[in-house]
């Protein structure tokens, strides 16, 4: 999985609202994802849950321009794969969006 998206947002805002990027993700979906474990580093973040019985871990990266979030995914999530890197994607795009509107 590898994920890149665009922000024009200053550092220190996109970084406060990624820091709650994984855990929303998580409410909106509660009934698919558990035991998530995030734990941030400056601008990076690792983390780890399972998805619908499948192990995911990645990588968070706060850039000055873009966010990254990169992972693996077992090879019996590959056929999911599509469906989640656009769940993933579509999130970090609302949570951007919010926080240029000053909603978070």
């Amino acid at each position: 999985m590898n994920i890149k998206i665009e922000h024009q947002l200053s550092a220190d805002k996109v970084l406060a609202c990624s820091k709650t990027l994984i855990d929303s993700l998580k409410e909106e979906h509660s009934d698919r994802i558990t035991h998530l474990v995030q734990i941030w580093n400056e601008n990076e973040s690792n983390f780890s849950f399972r998805l619908s019985g499948f192990n995911i871990e990645g990588k968070l990266i706060v850039n000055k321009d873009n966010i990254e979030i990169t992972g693996t995914l077992p090879l019996a999530a590959m056929l999911f794969k599509k469906m989640i890197e656009e769940t993933i994607r579509n999130h970090a795009e609302k949570m951007l969006k919010e926080c240029k509107e000053g909603k978070k």
